[in-house]
Order: structure tokens, then C-alpha cells, then sequence
């Protein structure tokens, strides 16, 4: 079905209208946001070999990457005879959240050096994130209906309908790895006194 699009330039999901901390709910571990998500519809899709990452800020101020890998998965994308109305597609390019994006590295015991990284330098994950392989979790969540966000513990609202993806796996590419170990040996350089 289509959708009118928010921002006729932009072709990113749609801008949050309202998020607020949600006092009631506790806040889930990672691997209970994950089963809390599927079990909230969430679909799942392994497997996906990233091609290429791209870190944007948007005007809202909400940090995205947008990944483009080999699996299609849904998402809203511009209808191509009327730019102003979105529609349900297949694509081999989504966005995801930074904040989840490095939340998620974050619980990762081989990963948590890199996400301290991205966090402070959010462009690194253009060059970290390419040939890593990822698990996603999607969910449809309807326009101007609060929905929970069980990875953040808050309630948001989004402008029109739209498909939310959680990256909820990852298997770093040899290139990222090899960035971890050159980083830790720093870090103990600096720890010992070597630098």
C-alpha cells in the first residue's frame, strides 16, 4: 500500500515524531529485545553480506547507516511513476539506526572494541563495516501509532507506516578484525606505558 513520503528529498526512514522513556517497562537485555521483537511480528534475515556502509546525520539529528548487502529485505522506497508516495518493495539497501548499530557491537564480546571506536568517530563504520555478514530483525509498524522500541526501552511514533530493522548479528569482516588488534595492541601500548 502506498504511503505519502515524508521528506520528498529524503529516502531514509521515516522522521520519529515521538520518542519518550517508558518508566513502566524494564529494560530488556539484548538477547530479550531480540526475542521480544520477533515475537512481536519481527521477521529475521541471516545471512547478509554487507557491501557498503554509509553514515548520515539527518537535519533531526538522527544518526543512520544505511547497508547495502546482497539479500533483498522490505522496506518503503519511493514509487517510481509518483516520487511523493512511498511503497513497499524489496531492496538490497536499508537503514538502521547508529545507536542501535553500536548498541548492539556493544553486547558482542569480540565487538565491543569497535563499537567504543564507531561511537566516537561514526564514519569509521563506511570502512569497518564492508564485507561483515549481519542478521536482521524487521518489524512493520503503523503511521501515528506509538510502538515499543525494545532495544532503547522507549515508546516512539513514527509519521507514516514503516518497516524498523534491528541489526541483531554480526560476523566482522577480516578487514575490521585486523583494525580490532591493531586498536587493542595500542591500547596496551598506552596501558604500558609505551606511548
Amino acid at each position: 500500500m502506498a504511503q505519502p513520503k515524508a521528506n520528498a528529498v529524503e529516502q531514509v526512514p521515516a522522521q520519529v515524531v515521538n520518542a519518550v522513556e517508558t518508566a513502566s517497562v524494564n529494560l530488556l537485555s539484548f538477547s530479550e529485545a531480540v526475542d521480544a521483537t520477533i515475537a512481536d511480528g519481527g521477521k529475521v534475515t541471516k545471512g547478509i553480506h554487507i557491501t557498503r556502509a554509509t553514515y548520515s546525520r539527518r537535519e533531526d539529528g538522527h544518526e543512520i547507516v544505511t547497508l547495502t548487502g546482497d539479500i533483498p529485505v522490505e522496506r518503503y522506497v519511493a514509487d517510481e511513476t509518483n516520487p511523493d508516495v512511498f511503497v513497499k518493495s524489496m531492496s538490497k539497501s536499508f537503514v538502521v539506526s547508529l545507536f542501535s548499530l553500536v548498541g548492539m557491537m556493544s553486547n558482542m564480546k569480540d565487538a565491543q572494541v569497535l563499537a567504543g571506536r564507531i561511537s566516537k568517530r561514526p564514519m569509521l563504520i563506511e570502512s569497518l563495516l564492508p564485507g561483515s555478514i549481519i542478521t536482521v530483525v524487521q518489524r512493520d509498524v503503523k503511521g501515528n501509532v506509538p510502538f515499543m522500541n525494545y532495544f532503547s526501552n522507549k515508546e516512539n511514533t513514527i509519521d507514516h507506516d514503516s518497516i524498523v530493522t534491528d541489526v541483531v548479528k554480526l560476523e566482522v569482516s577480516d578487514f575490521a578484525r585486523s583494525m580490532m588488534d591493531e586498536y587493542k595492541k595500542m591500547l596496551a601500548s598506552a596501558l604500558m606505558g609505551d606511548l
